[in-house]
Order: C-alpha cells, then structure tokens, then sequence
C-alpha cells in the first residue's frame, strides 16, 4: 500500500482527493457514534450526477442533540481536505456545507430556536474547526479508510467499523455538547 502523506499542492478531485474527502465523513461519524448507521463509503464517480464518493447512511430518527454529531459528519470532507491539502480548492464540498446547514434548520426549528443567517454562519464555523480538531487527532485513522478505499473503491460497513476502531465516542462527545450550548441563547 501506498505511504499516503499530506501534500500542499494536489490537483483537485483526483481519486486520492475523494478518498480523504470521504474518510473525513466516516471517521467522524464513527467518532460521534455512528448516529445515522454508517452503510458504505465509495470513491466512485457517477458520470450521471457529475459525483465522485459517497458515504450512504441510514435514517437517523433520533434526538436533536444527535444533529451536531451529524453536522460534524457532515463537514468531515471538507475538514479532511482542509488537513490534507491546504490548497483552499474546496469545490467539492459544496453540497455538503449545504447539507449541514440544512441539518442545522432541521435542530434549530426542533429546538424551537430563531436562526439568523448569521448564527448559522457562526456555528458552521465552529463545526468546521472541531471537525478539524477531531480528525487531526484521529488522522491514522482517516488514512487507513482513504487506503481502503483508494484499493477497493468501495468499503461496507464491517470494514468500516474495523478501521476505525479507534475512534471513541466518548472521548468526543464534550465537542457535540459545547456546540449544542451556541445554540441555545443565555437567559
């Protein structure tokens, strides 16, 4: 296997861009436990929707405090990308900021909240500098999933939960509850 290591300057959307873009998403999933059970993770690229990689998850029916292990989920791409390539090409990650802020609507109207554009800036802005924070302290394990899926192109669930197996959950939820606390206003 190839000794993956970070670079400055990559070209963009590369199949090894894809597949720390993608491991970013599993391993931070993993580590806010796998609220929204993760299915499979792929770096294919689909010629129809003009996309290369997926994480495919199952529903998450839970709690909105699960939403901020989700958001960060979410940004995971995007952080890893940040982490791995510095290059500030973060074309790829579009749908997925706009997913997470989709999310962020979803816990704030069932939380009762008013959002202003401005606070869902903020606290994108802090998911994505905890995403970062998160995957630093866990990059054997996003390199391991890159690996993975550079060599298959496509892992499903059991490897999945073998390659991250360092991922803890408990050791990150305090990030989930002092996101959670932005969202709700000092009375």
């Amino acid at each position: 296997m190839n000794d993956i290591t970070r670079s400055e300057n990559q070209s963009a959307y590369t199949p090894e861009r894809r597949a720390f873009h993608e491991a970013g998403h599993v391993v931070l999933h993993r580590c806010f436990g796998d609220l929204a059970e993760i299915r499979f993770a792929d770096i294919l690229f689909d010629k129809e929707t003009k996309r290369g990689g997926q994480v495919v998850l199952s529903p998450y029916p839970g709690e909105p405090s699960g939403f901020v292990g989700l958001i960060l989920g979410t940004l995971g791409g995007r952080a890893a990308e940040f982490l791995f390539y510095r290059d500030g090409d973060y074309r790829g990650c579009v749908d997925d900021i706009d997913e997470a802020g989709k999310l962020y609507l979803r816990l704030t109207r069932a939380l009762r909240i008013e959002s202003p554009e401005e606070s869902l800036r903020r606290f994108l802005e802090a998911c994505l500098e905890t995403a970062s924070e998160i995957l630093d302290s866990r990059w054997s394990c996003v390199e391991k999933v890159a690996s993975a899926l550079l060599l298959k192109e496509k892992i499903e669930r059991p490897e999945i939960i073998e390659l991250t197996v360092d991922c803890h959950p408990d050791e990150y939820i305090h990030y989930a509850r002092t996101l959670f606390d932005m969202l709700i206003p000092p009375e």
